[in-house]
């Protein structure tokens, strides 16, 4: 699945790090920063509200993508961000991961240049890179984002609509996920046509869910793995459905190929602390077979979060 190479790298650098001393005075610290690849290789968080964007794009307001035009179109990209930074109150150097989409493999290369210009060492995030095109005709990028933000008051995530109504992908702008536990739960997939196959993809998340005891409102964000991409609209026509008179999590889409899958799913989703012994749990949902190689759902207890760039 999408996602199973990336949580046993994270356990793996999640068990060393709650291992070694903190210190409270430091919120956030950044290992190993490469400024040559525009990133650090981990950003450590903790003691602070965790906000995820949905699905941001090269466009500004109402206007077309410049197509072909890479430089203009990362830079409306980064103002789109710069956007959601002054919204939510919060600086670049509160900017814990970005995970970009790109067209083609040395729009990547570009992004490394750019993102050392556009942060000073000190602030450079954790990066991720996926060759997909994204979502939206004529974009070569697209982002999500991992920001810290000041702690938050409630037991819900805060979610923020989209200021563009005619804003069809990317759910909501941004989540904000109160101080608490987090649950990633692995990409799930059902066979069938895609939309068919959509539904009962998340009916199937909606009973991970119940049996972790939350409702859909604690999802903070969806990231969905389709082919093809060019259907992402249906998609979350679909998972507006689905929601119901619940407003719609930020979404992200990048296309894949996987035979007979024509969907993956996978959540994050925010939990109220839970007195626990350990730092991290592997939970298998009834319903889902075991994997010896990664995790069906795993929860983190406390505040504590790191994030870590592409391999």
């Amino acid at each position: 699945m999408a996602c199973q190479t990336r949580l046993l790298i994270f356990l793996h650098l999640t068990f060393f790090l709650t291992m070694a001393p903190a210190t409270a005075s430091k919120t956030i610290r950044r290992i190993d920063p490469q400024p040559h690849q525009g990133r650090s290789a981990a950003v450590v968080v903790r003691g602070q509200s965790i906000l995820h964007t949905g699905q941001l794009f090269p466009t500004r307001s109402n206007s077309a993508v410049p197509t072909g035009d890479l430089p203009t179109q990362y830079q409306n990209l980064m103002a789109n961000l710069e956007q959601i930074l002054s919204q939510s109150q919060s600086h670049k150097s509160d900017i814990l991961k970005l995970n970009f989409c790109v067209a083609k493999t040395d729009i990547a290369n570009y992004l490394r240049n750019a993102l050392s210009d556009w942060f000073t060492v000190q602030r450079l995030p954790a990066v991720s890179y996926v060759q997909s095109r994204p979502p939206l005709p004529g974009a070569l990028l697209a982002l999500d984002a991992v920001i810290a933000v000041q702690p938050i008051s409630g037991s819900r995530p805060r979610r923020a609509p989209s200021p563009d109504p005619e804003r069809a992908i990317g759910g909501a702008i941004y989540s904000v996920m109160p101080r608490g536990d987090v649950l990633y739960i692995s990409g799930q997939a059902q066979p069938g046509d895609l939309l068919p196959a959509t539904t009962a993809t998340l009916q199937g998340l909606r009973k991970t869910m119940q049996h972790l005891e939350l409702g859909l409102e604690s999802i903070v964000q969806l990231k969905c793995y389709l082919e093809p991409i060019s259907r992402a609209v249906e998609v979350e026509e679909r998972i507006t459905q689905f929601f119901g008179a619940l407003p719609r999590p930020p979404v992200s889409h990048v296309e894949w190929t996987a035979g007979s899958l024509p969907i993956e799913i996978e959540l994050i989703v925010h939990a109220e602390a839970a007195n626990s012994a350990e730092s991290i749990e592997s939970i298998t949902p009834p319903g889902l077979p075991s994997s010896p190689v990664f995790s069906r759902v795993v929860r983190l207890y406390g505040d504590h979060r790191i994030y870590l760039s592409g391999m």
